[in-house]
Parts: structure tokens; sequence; C-alpha cells
């Protein structure tokens, strides 16, 4: 049975009581299961949709505000209940690593903003922020507050204009189809590319112009592997690390079977007959 994970808001100080205003508690609830959700998405495995649903399944009547949002599984099986366990340990891991590193090392830009965005309203409206992952074994409790946040906020900053990598570049990524699918935010097509440089399986968003690239792709190339070179904007974590590709345009590679064969570029009579030595040496002799 899933447990519920606590979050806990209240409000600043200065205005006389720990109730949040309506706008911050909501929008900070909202931003921190973006967080949760984002943590399933590491762990999704090429073709793998989302699966856990977060609801709230309890409120205090009392300040400052707490509920409980729990994560269901929206497809149970066998699994379930280690893949909610995964993703919550993931989650807690996410914002345990942002408090301790600045985020950036670890965190793709979307999910860096979403808890940017839950650190700034611990400095502006809100006095005090609580996860609470403690139902679920080893798990942490975050505890977000006007000093830990700004110090959040700094790193972040610090790593942001520090970040040689931080704009994508036009390049190339030549690899095999392993999967495609849509992105459930953007509603854009996604491919999934394993690198032919190092094995890795990268995921690779398109644009209007890629979209109909990937559209033109049939069951058996994905099935088959089929091998590819898609060229558009390339986003890199470190040197040689790729974290993202915005995809527009594709070239396919022709499979094995349609490539041509020896015997349908090398002619028996090529040489006239007499061995290849003799054919050069004549070839040189006489033109």
């Amino acid at each position: 049975m899933a447990k519920p994970v606590k979050i806990t808001v209240r409000g600043a100080e200065a205005a006389g009581a720990e109730a949040p205003a309506a706008g911050d508690a909501l929008s900070q609830i909202q931003d921190l299961i973006a967080i949760f959700q984002g943590a399933e998405a590491f762990l999704e495995k090429p073709g793998q949709k989302k699966d856990l649903v977060w609801c709230i399944t309890d409120a205090s009547m009392q300040s400052p505000l707490t509920v409980d949002v729990t994560p269901h599984p929206s497809h149970p099986d066998a699994g379930a209940e280690s893949r909610v366990f995964e993703v919550v340990c993931m989650a807690a891991e996410l914002l345990d690593a942002t408090a301790a590193k600045g985020g950036r090392q670890v965190l793709p830009d979307r999910l860096a903003q979403k808890i940017k965005k839950v650190h700034v309203r611990v400095t502006n409206g809100l006095a005090e922020t609580t996860v609470d992952f403690s139902a679920y074994g080893n798990a942490l409790k975050i505890r977000i507050d006007p000093a830990t946040a700004r110090e959040v906020l700094k790193r972040l900053e610090a790593d942001s204009a520090s970040d040689e990598f931080a704009e994508p570049v036009p390049s190339s990524v030549e690899g095999f189809v392993c999967g495609v699918g849509m992105d459930g935010d953007t509603q854009r097509p996604v491919l999934w590319l394993r690198s032919r440089l190092d094995g890795k399986v990268l995921r690779c968003t398109a644009t209007e112009r890629g979209a109909k690239c990937i559209k033109d792709l049939r069951m058996e190339d994905v099935l088959d592997g089929l091998r590819v070179c898609v060229e558009g904007l390339v986003k890199y974590k470190s040197f040689g690390n790729i974290e993202a590709v915005e995809i527009d345009d594709i070239f396919f590679f022709k499979p094995d079977h349609e490539l041509p064969e020896p015997e349908d570029i090398i002619s028996p009579n090529f040489t006239q007959g007499v061995e290849a030595v003799e054919y050069v040496r004549r070839l040189r002799e006489h033109g």
C-alpha cells in the first residue's frame, strides 16, 4: 500500500500567523509534485510511460498547512510497490543533492527551475517548507528555511554562470533507434537513440520539422534498431556527455539487407582473365 509524503508549508512570520498565503501554498505544493514527477522521469526506460499519479490524500485543519501527497500506480501490478519506493527515494535524493551541491550537476534545467522556485518562495512569502519522506524507511526529511534557501539559490546562480555547456549547440548524433513516444508535458514526439559512440541511450525531442521525420519510421525500424543520424541542437552536461537532443532532421541509413553485396560491385571479368598483379603491371606499362 502506498504511503504519503508529507509537505508542510509555513507562512512568513511577518504576516503575524503561520498560515501561508493561498497562492504561495498552492504553487509550492504544485512545484514539489512536479519535482516528484521528474524523479519518475529519471527512472524511465526507453518507451516507458509515466505510471504514478500523485494525489492529495489528507490535509491539516490548522496552521501551518500540512498535506499528504500519495503516489498511486495507474496500472497496479506485482512490481508497483517497489516502483513507488524507487521514485520516492529518487525524489528525496534530488532535493537533498540540490541542497548539498547546488543541483546543476545532477538536474536537468526543467527540474532545476522548479527547485529554484520552491526556494525563492521561502525567501519571499513563506517562512519554511518541509518535505517529509520518512514513511519510506531511510528516506530523507528535507527542511527548507530562509537561510538554507538563500544558500541554495546562491549556488544555483553560481553554477549557472560558470556552466560552459549551458547553451545547446548545432550538431549531430549517430546511433540506433530503440524507442519512440510522446513527451507528456509538451506533447512533442520523442525518439530514444542508442549512441553509436558509447552505447548510451539518449532522449531526443523533435521540433515540428523533426516530428515529420519521426512519423516516417515504421514499427520494424524500431524493432530492428534502424541506424540513423539525427541533426539539431545538442545540449551537453559536460565534455562529450550529452544531456538532451532537439531533433530538426533525421538521415536514415539503409538496413544491412539492402546494401550491395560484393558480387554486386565486383565484375569477374574486371582484369580480363589475368591475375591482379599482371593486370596492374600491364596497366602501368601500357595505360
